[in-house]
């Protein structure tokens, strides 16, 4: 028979008795062991020591180091089988064991590990970074497509919310975002289907909401279902990489059938994005805005907005906002974005694209503001005609900064007397003086142009960021010496591809400086302040492209002439834009007549 001994290393392997006995008195003076503190072992010159198992380390780090003594230990503690958490002849109770995360999920799993059931389009590869120009996916050439610059996530982004509620100027803003991403975005109107469509059978006025009458709310959802057939055939046939379905989809119902559809495509993301708005102010102002607008025109502005307060009502009556219930769908994202970017609510966001969309929602800000552009003043490597370069500013150049920051200053107190102003009709008795930014290159062109702002009224930084496109080998050249020295190249640049990197050491493409840009754009998005960028060439028409919504094809063409001041005015409602030259002679800003 045998018994379990500890042998001198203190393993608890199994020997037999007689050895045991005959080793015990020897064992015994080697080794001691307190019932409450683990001596260690002295070492064994012949032999190495070993090292503890996991199991003994385990202990020592619980606290537990009580040794046992031999002859308390049996046989059957020693079975290598695990210990059984239920009977298994008995059914067991999981909702005892593990508590129920969510009952429509079917309960969850051992450890609390939640479970869905499988879409027909489950089987996807993880979403990773895509970013136009930067990364290539690698798949068959016979897949890649120039337009969509080898990205291969697409997204669908439906918008949820009652009228007035924002949703729209949101899309619109993201749609703008995507694409000076170089992102092919679409923005896919329900309203502007309905109106195409319905206007000519039926009266846009608000009865035409009403979810009880069938005949409309079957023709409603018809409208909203071939509007997203027409998205889904743009992204999967004609090079879209993101659309937005502008609707309200204001039930549970309807937001079901619009998941259910777009799950029967592959490799398509889906992203909810609900605007609430708690703000009753701001819903007042939005409801004044939305009534101007093309389902009202050649209305009287109160009847209009009559009319647009039934139709809330009855979308207020029947709404659903998101919940548990579109929680419980497999790989469903979505964002509520209350009052227009006050507070955002994410729920299982793991995309890139979405990653992106949530970023940006983030930093929204509808304050009304002032953005002004204008380029370095006059240097040396201007006259000469390089491109890129450090040169210094010139004697004009010199006059232009002195004679900007005068006028920037002049427009900075106007700005606030009118401010202060509408403020006052309004009745709004609190007024923050909003503080002014100046941002330029490191250039030293651009600092030169900077350096008559008092620092103790404006926020002077210099930004790299906002540094020209690097032109690699080619810094410092005239465009006749990059002709003749590099022919082929020139040739390349005359295309016009924004994806084409110059080459040499720290060479640049448009995309690189776009992708470059993205932190100043999500800045000049969040801040209320109004700012002031001193920016090169190439990146004040990067900068135009945005806030301007030019296409991106149109990124290269767009110029923003030497000794020229833009000014953009934007808030929720609208964008003003307004161009000043120079006369040197006079030393002044003239505004161009829009």
């Amino acid at each position: 028979m045998k018994q379990c001994s500890l042998n001198k290393h203190g393993n608890g392997n199994l020997s037999d008795s007689s050895n045991s006995e005959s080793n015990s008195a020897k064992e015994s003076k080697k080794v001691q062991f307190s019932p409450e503190i683990v001596q260690p072992e002295p070492r064994n010159p012949e032999r190495k020591p070993r090292r503890p198992s996991i199991a003994a380390t385990r202990e020592i780090h619980s606290g537990i180091n009580q040794i046992p003594k031999k002859e308390d230990i049996k046989l059957e503690d020693l079975s290598p089988k695990p210990p059984l958490l239920y009977d298994v002849k008995k059914k067991a109770n999981t909702s005892e064991l593990f508590p129920s995360i969510r009952e429509e999920d079917g309960g969850s799993t051992p450890l609390g590990v939640k479970t869905r059931k499988i879409a027909k389009h489950q089987i996807r590869q993880e979403s990773t970074i895509d970013i136009p120009g930067l990364t290539v996916s690698r798949k068959a050439e016979n897949e890649m497509n120039c337009g969509s610059y080898g990205i291969r996530e697409k997204l669908v982004i439906v918008l949820v919310g009652i009228p007035a509620t924002g949703k729209s100027y949101i899309g619109s803003k993201l749609v703008r975002y995507y694409n000076w991403l170089r992102y092919n975005c679409r923005f896919f109107s329900v309203g502007d289907k309905r109106r195409e469509e319905g206007a000519s059978k039926y009266s846009m006025s608000a009865p035409f909401f009403d979810f009880e009458n069938q005949e409309l709310a079957n023709f409603r959802e018809y409208l909203a279902m071939e509007t997203l057939e027409n998205l889904l055939r743009w992204l999967l046939n004609e090079n879209g990489v993101i659309g937005v379905l502008d609707a309200t989809n204001s039930t549970f119902q309807r937001r079901k059938l619009i998941y259910d559809r777009i799950s029967q495509e592959e490799k398509l993301g889906i992203m909810f994005l609900e605007s609430v708005c708690t703000d009753e102010a701001l819903f007042q102002q939005n409801m004044v805005l939305k009534a101007r607008g093309p389902d009202y025109e050649g209305f009287d502005a109160e009847e209009a907005l009559v009319d647009l307060q039934k139709r809330v009502e009855l979308y207020r009556k029947y709404y659903e906002p998101i919940d548990e219930r579109e929680e419980g769908l497999p790989f469903l994202q979505y964002v509520k974005v209350i009052n227009v970017g006050i507070k955002v609510i994410t729920h299982n966001i793991e995309g890139f694209l979405t990653g992106q969309a949530v970023y940006f929602m983030l930093n929204l800000n509808i304050r009304k503001r002032q953005i002004w552009l204008t380029r370095p003043g006059e240097s040396n490597d201007t006259i000469a005609g390089r491109v890129g370069g450090d040169a210094p500013l010139t004697d004009l150049g010199v006059q232009y900064a002195e004679d900007l920051a005068k006028f920037v200053d002049r427009q900075r107190v106007l700005w606030q007397l009118r401010e202060t102003t509408e403020r006052l009709n309004s009745k709004k008795l609190s007024f923050e003086e909003e503080g002014f930014n100046v941002w330029s290159s490191v250039r030293q062109r651009a600092v030169e142009t900077s350096q008559f702002f008092n620092p103790a009224v404006y926020d002077v930084k210099k930004m790299r960021m906002l540094n020209d496109l690097n032109f690699g080998s080619h810094e410092g050249l005239t465009l006749k010496e990059f002709a003749e020295n590099f022919p082929e190249e020139y040739r390349v640049i005359q295309q016009k591809d924004v994806s084409y990197r110059f080459s040499g050491l720290g060479g640049e493409s448009y995309l690189d400086v776009v992708h470059r840009l993205q932190p100043i754009i999500v800045e000049l998005e969040r801040s209320s302040a109004n700012v002031l960028v001193i920016a090169h060439r190439v990146v004040s028409n990067i900068l135009m492209t945005y806030f301007l919504n030019y296409s991106p094809e149109e990124i290269i063409d767009v110029g923003l002439p030497l000794h020229t001041l833009y000014c953009i005015e934007s808030d929720r409602y609208s964008t003003v834009c307004k161009l000043y030259n120079y006369d040197a002679e006079e030393r002044s800003f003239v505004r161009v007549s829009e």
